[in-house]
């Protein structure tokens, strides 16, 4: 089976739009719970819809979901159309757009 690393997955996912034809990407991911279990999800990364405010006195988005600091990314489960935190490090298969191939992740 083919591996991509962590990295090019992380960027991958903040490439959310086709700018081409202006479709939003959508990406399979294959990760390990903190209880332990495996799950996997079709997802894009979470972004803010233009109507919601943006409150700059709360510091829990910036705190909890730094990547760098804490590893964990958001995204948007389009099955259960939700928002997952998922830890990078748990991080083991991607899919890519419009791919039907699994790749292993390396770390």
């Amino acid at each position: 089976m083919s591996q991509i690393s962590i990295e090019t997955v992380l960027a991958k996912l903040n490439d959310t739009v086709d700018v081409s034809s202006a479709e939003l990407k959508v990406y399979g991911l294959r990760f390990i719970t903190k209880e332990g279990e495996k799950r996997e999800v079709r997802c894009r990364k979470y972004t803010k819809s233009p109507r919601q405010s943006i409150a700059a006195t709360d510091p829990r988005g910036r705190a909890f979901y730094n990547l760098q600091a804490n590893g964990v990314l958001l995204v948007l489960d389009l099955d259960t159309d939700s928002p997952k935190s998922i830890k990078a490090a748990m991080i083991y298969g991607f899919l890519d757009h419009q791919s039907e191939v699994w790749l292993n992740v390396f770390h």
